[in-house]
């Protein structure tokens, strides 16, 4: 009986990081196995974390909060 591969998904948390979330984002869609989710959480980023995220499109979800930290980020993701 074949198994199929597990599912994984991924949580980012995001704050400011305009300068380094696509590289990030490449990374986790380009590896052997891709997750079957990657969710990133803007914890209040006032760059263009958000935009940036939008190139992406439906390749990722995206939940937006205000600043409480990268804990509550991982929580909420």
């Amino acid at each position: 009986m074949p198994s199929s591969p597990p599912s994984l998904s991924v949580v980012i948390p995001a704050y400011n990081a305009e300068r380094w979330i696509v590289a990030t984002i490449e990374a986790v869609l380009g590896q052997t196995l891709p997750p079957g989710e990657v969710i990133v959480v803007d914890d209040g980023s006032t760059d263009r974390t958000r935009s940036e995220l939008e190139r992406f499109g439906d390749r990722l979800r995206i939940i937006e909060q205000e600043n409480a930290g990268p804990a509550a980020a991982y929580n909420a993701g």
